[in-house]
C-alpha cells in the first residue's frame, strides 16, 4: 500500500481489488495503477498531486486514477472545487450530477443558525404561490358556491340574453353549473380514492 509521509508516498504493500478500502473510512479511496491497486486518503493525494498533460508519467512519479467498483464507474471523476475561504471540496461521481443537484445561493451571513433562513423563506414562497395560483384556478370552475358560478352567469346571460328568453338562459346556466359541479365531485372522489390506495 503507498503511505503518505510528509510530501511523498511510500509502497509498502499492494491491495487486491477486492479488499482495497474494506475496513477503511469514507476519507480514503481505492487508487489502480498499472500494476497494483492501493487505498489511499484521496486528500492528500489530491493536495499533493503533480498532473500530467499526457499518460506517460515523470521520472520517479506513480501514475494513480480513482478506481470503483460501480458499474458506472467509467463515468466517475474525481473534481476538484476550489474556493477562496476553505478547502477544496472534493466529488467523486459523474461532474454533471454537480450542476444538477448542487445549488449555489447568493445569500452570504455572519451567523451559521440563520444560514438556511433565505432560503426556506424562498421555498415558502414558492410554495404559497402555487397553492394560491392552484385555488384561483379551481376557483373558476363553475360550481356552486366557487366565483365560477358567478362568472359563468355573467358570461351565459351576455352571450344567450339576446336569442333565448330569460327562463331558457337560467336553464342554461343551471346546466353549466350542474356539469361544473359534477367534475368537481369526480375530482375530489377520484383524489381521495387515490389517497388512500
Amino acid at each position: 500500500m503507498l503511505k503518505f509521509t510528509g510530501n511523498t508516498f511510500e509502497l509498502s504493500g499492494i491491495a487486491t481489488k477486492e479488499e482495497c478500502c474494506k475496513n477503511s473510512n469514507d476519507s480514503t479511496l481505492c487508487f489502480k495503477s498499472t500494476s497494483f491497486t492501493t487505498c489511499l486518503s484521496a486528500r492528500s493525494v489530491i493536495e499533493n498531486a503533480h498532473f500530467c498533460a499526457s499518460n506517460a508519467c515523470a521520472l520517479g512519479y506513480i501514475c494513480l486514477t480513482p478506481f470503483t467498483e460501480d458499474i458506472n464507474s467509467t463515468f466517475h471523476k474525481i473534481t476538484v472545487l476550489k474556493t477562496e475561504q476553505t478547502k477544496k471540496v472534493l466529488f467523486l461521481g459523474h461532474p454533471g450530477e454537480i450542476y444538477s443537484s448542487v445549488e449555489v445561493s447568493s445569500y452570504v451571513t455572519n451567523y451559521r443558525f440563520i444560514i438556511l433562513l433565505p432560503g426556506i423563506l424562498h421555498s415558502l414562497l414558492i410554495y404559497l404561490s402555487s397553492i394560491s395560483a392552484g385555488q384561483a384556478c379551481v376557483n373558476l370552475v363553475p360550481c356552486i358556491e366557487f366565483d365560477g358560478c358567478h362568472l359563468s352567469k355573467l358570461v351565459v346571460f351576455s352571450l344567450f340574453f339576446h336569442k333565448y328568453n330569460i327562463n331558457s338562459v337560467k336553464r342554461i346556466h343551471n346546466f353549466v353549473i350542474f356539469i361544473g359541479t359534477i367534475l368537481i365531485a369526480f375530482t375530489v372522489v377520484l383524489s381521495f380514492i387515490n389517497f388512500l390506495t
